[in-house]
């Protein structure tokens, strides 16, 4: 696999995971000057293409032996769209990827750049150019290999971007050290997240004092009187109406030597009437 392949694939797989899919789709930029039309590299203007890259993550599967078959099948071959791709949105199909993968791989004469010309030298160069799209994973080659993240400020922040892009190297560094990996073992959650999802955000344990329901609901009556406690088919009663329904329900058994801990038995459908059957029994 190239490196081209590979950030492509990983770029999928961190699709597929954050999306909860296993169908992905997304843009590549591809080289738009087939070698085949004479004089081609003579040509005059920007020939590079957008394409859609369809891959399919199965879990189970190792990285290197899924993305080497989707890279053979879902790529539409530069030399056979040589024109521009269509915009889905002009058939009223809406978007068919917001994302898209760059590889950055231009041709430079480095000694061309450090010869003085006219007084003149030159130190360094540096492209920078916008996106239209929600996200804009470049990959730069050379001496040190570099990413970059492109993103719609009215879509991400910051945060969310470089929390995107650690897990895309955390994803490629695996990937490098074990191919043959399949691909749902692969981990890309850092340890503080991980310890976020599985500990912090299941802290749930809290002490319950003891209580009855009775006293709950005349707890919340202080509070909200007014709050509905009870909907049903339209009738709506106040905690406060509850509480008074529920109330007379229990001095009306009282009355007829119905004690604490003693067994009643409800015969009521569905209804408010249940409700405060329940509680005040």
């Amino acid at each position: 696999m190239t490196l081209n392949t590979v950030a492509q694939g990983a770029w999928a797989v961190l699709l597929a995971w954050l999306t909860g899919r296993e169908d992905v789709i997304f843009g590549c930029t591809v080289a738009g000057r087939p070698p085949e039309i004479p004089g081609v590299e003579r040509i005059v203007g920007l020939l590079i293409n957008t394409l859609p890259v369809r891959v399919q993550v199965h879990p189970q599967e190792r990285f290197a032996t899924s993305w080497r078959g989707c890279n053979r099948s879902s790529r539409i071959d530069a030399a056979s769209a040589p024109g521009p791709f269509a915009d889905p949105a002009d058939s009223g199909l809406g978007e068919l990827f917001d994302t898209l993968v760059v590889f950055e791989n231009y041709p430079l004469d480095r000694d061309v750049l450090e010869r003085d010309a006219s007084g003149l030298h030159i130190t360094s160069t540096a492209t920078y150019d916008a996106t239209h799209y929600a996200l804009c994973a470049a990959v730069l080659p050379g001496a040190r290999l570099q990413f970059r993240l492109q993103y719609r400020p009215d879509l991400f922040d910051r945060e969310t971007v470089e929390a995107l892009s650690e897990r895309w190297v955390r994803l490629l560094e695996a990937v490098v050290a074990d191919a043959d990996r399949p691909i749902g073992a692969i981990e890309l959650l850092s340890a503080e997240e991980r310890h976020r999802v599985l500990v912090e955000w299941t802290d749930t344990v809290h002490r319950v004092e003891q209580t009855t329901l009775p006293a709950l609901i005349e707890a919340q009556v202080e509070r909200t009187p007014e709050a509905a406690a009870v909907v049903f088919a339209g009738e709506e009663l106040s905690y406060a109406e509850l509480n008074r329904r529920a109330n007379r329900l229990a001095h009306s058994l009282i009355a007829e030597g119905i004690g604490a801990e003693d067994i009643v038995a409800l015969s009521l459908p569905r209804s408010v009437e249940m409700i405060v059957g329940l509680v005040g029994c």
